[in-house]
């Protein structure tokens, strides 16, 4: 890692016991200007996120894959393996989060997010009874 300056770190343990060396770094950032002008977003079940030209992020199951065993090792007891799986599943979600964010970060300049307020959709102040 050249041409980078190292800050002040620490020592961070997460949920699974792994304990992780945190460096924050600095480095000269070049200004570049989007392509694009705007776009609009909706976030919804179906799709976690459309854009008003067309793309979307579909709403993917990132724990079918593992689930079976997630639910072996809860079975058994094992909680680190079951945690581990967990945070394997997370990562999944947040990078194909991350990489559909900065996509839209890098071609667009103006980044509009529909009214996602459900109390305004569901009427009667947002309380909902069901008998």
């Amino acid at each position: 890692m050249e041409g980078v300056t190292w800050k002040s770190g620490c020592f961070a343990q997460d949920s699974v016991g792994d304990w992780l060396l945190c460096l924050p770094v600095g480095y000269p950032v070049a200004q570049s200007s989007a392509p694009d002008e705007a776009v609009g977003l909706d976030l919804g079940l179906k799709n976690t996120v459309a854009t008003s030209d067309g793309d979307k992020l579909e709403a993917a199951q990132f724990y079918r894959c593992i689930e079976q065993k997630i639910a072996q090792a809860q079975r058994r007891g094992h909680k680190r393996q079951a945690k581990r799986l967990h945070r394997r599943a997370a990562r999944r979600r947040r990078d194909a989060l991350h990489k559909f964010s900065r996509k839209i970060v890098d071609q667009y300049q103006t980044i509009i997010v529909g009214d996602i307020s459900s109390l305004k959709n569901l009427g009667m102040g947002g309380v909902r009874c069901h008998s």
